[in-house]
């Protein structure tokens, strides 16, 4: 069977160069941040490399995230909005260009990596095993096979079940992702989120329990559905590549 692994770009990217900086001081008033992208994009494709190797893969598809739009911000204009300012590692854009150019890495308009990661992974077009590699939690909402190189690489991938899946991206619905901007429902944190839960059998259960909290909280229906689509990543269908649009998601879908 083949196994491919579906890699997600920019975390590389962003590990390896951040790593690579550089603070030359000269003297206690003057010192340049440095970094050598040749060196960050060689060891970028070297990682990659590796990955394939110690997974015994047979295909790699590196993804990149589209960095000028994102459909999330269509509905949430300030989802990520409080990165705005914040540099990226010096010799980014340099790794970026080597991994389109070394892989034929695949970015697409408005979506961010993760999405296209998933829409790839729950696709059946796609042949073989299929397994997700990045250290980002929220992959833990879809079912399939996940490779965190920070906590699985003497274990190896680990299949998500389609229930776990479904438990983990309905507990992130209720404690929200600061780092994205988007905050879930106030005074719900990850114990009380999996309580709320625990307490449903069935999707439809999970979101009327999330329902009940956000208006507790004197929030309605649509601002929990808002945050729901700001949580989850898309799935095979849910894109419209001609017409660059997103079937956005229904809880009970």
């Amino acid at each position: 069977m083949t196994r491919t692994l579906l890699i997600d770009g920019d975390i590389v990217n962003y590990q390896i160069c951040a790593a690579n900086e550089q603070d030359l001081r000269f003297d206690s008033d003057f010192h340049v941040l440095y970094s050598d992208g040749l060196l960050c994009a060689e060891q970028s494709i070297n990682y990659i490399e590796g990955l394939k190797s110690h997974l015994d893969a047979d295909k790699i598809i590196v993804v990149l995230s589209d960095d000028t739009e994102n459909f999330r911000k269509d509905f949430h204009p300030e989802y990520k909005a409080n990165r705005k300012g914040t540099r990226k590692p010096l010799a980014f854009k340099a790794v970026r260009e080597a991994l389109r150019k070394e892989y034929k890495a695949l970015t697409e308009a408005k979506l961010e990596t993760d999405d296209i990661l998933t829409l790839l992974s729950s696709d059946d077009r796609l042949k073989g095993e299929k397994i997700i590699v990045s250290i980002d939690k929220d992959f833990e909402q879809c079912s399939g096979y996940l490779y965190n190189p920070s906590k699985d690489r003497h274990s190896g991938p680990r299949f998500i079940k389609p229930e776990q899946a479904d438990l983990f991206l309905y507990r992130q619905v209720l404690i929200g992702d600061r780092t994205d901007n988007y905050f879930g429902c106030p005074n719900v944190g990850e114990v009380k989120a999996k309580n709320l839960i625990k307490a449903g059998k069935s999707r439809r259960e999970w979101w009327d329990a999330i329902v009940t909290a956000y208006k507790k909280e004197g929030f309605d229906e649509a601002y929990a559905l808002n945050q729901a689509r700001c949580a989850r990543l898309l799935r095979a269908g849910e894109w419209d590549k001609q017409k660059r649009e997103v079937k956005l998601w229904e809880p009970w879908r």
